[in-house]
């Protein structure tokens, strides 16, 4: 495996941010910057970049406080901090040149590290484009919900794990 620095996210990341993110989603519409700027916003810690050998950043990951039942809106900004004993995962993405290389398993957990670090007790997360196989790798199991709201589509899938 190459050099790959994981550390937290600093102004000058969010253009590849915003540029991972139109690669990698793509049976959603993308959000905003604003939208995503306020996940970091809410949490800081647990909103992390991946960069390889040059300095690059080929993948993030935004993480922040949310009740453990419960899905935030896509395109959403978060109005205030949430307090809860559950980290939401709400973006986990790799730019299509560097996947296959197990950098989403890195980037989680990582996320899963800073969990346990910060005393979270559970991890959630909604996961679209079939990626639902993925997540029960990483132990993650599917939750059934009321609804998880307008803004997912039918095939998106709640999910859940302890930490």
């Amino acid at each position: 495996m190459n050099d790959y620095k994981i550390r937290e996210i600093i102004e000058s990341d969010w253009p590849a941010i915003m540029r991972i993110q139109n690669e990698a989603y793509y049976s959603i519409e993308a959000e905003s910057e604003e939208v995503l700027r306020s996940k970091h916003l809410s949490s800081p810690s647990t909103c992390i970049v991946c960069e390889n050998s040059t300095g690059q950043v080929i993948g993030y990951g935004l993480a922040h406080a949310y009740p453990s039942h419960q899905a935030p809106q896509l395109g959403v900004a978060l109005a205030e901090k949430v307090t809860s004993n559950n980290l939401f995962i709400h973006d986990l993405a790799v730019e299509k040149e560097s996947q296959g290389q197990g950098l989403a398993k890195v980037l989680f957990n990582y996320l899963k590290f800073l969990a346990i670090q910060f005393n979270y007790s559970s991890l959630s997360l909604v996961a679209i484009q079939n990626a639902d196989s993925f997540w029960s790798k990483m132990g993650f199991e599917s939750l059934t919900l009321k609804s998880l709201g307008p803004s997912y589509n039918k095939n998106a899938s709640f999910m859940v794990t302890l930490v």
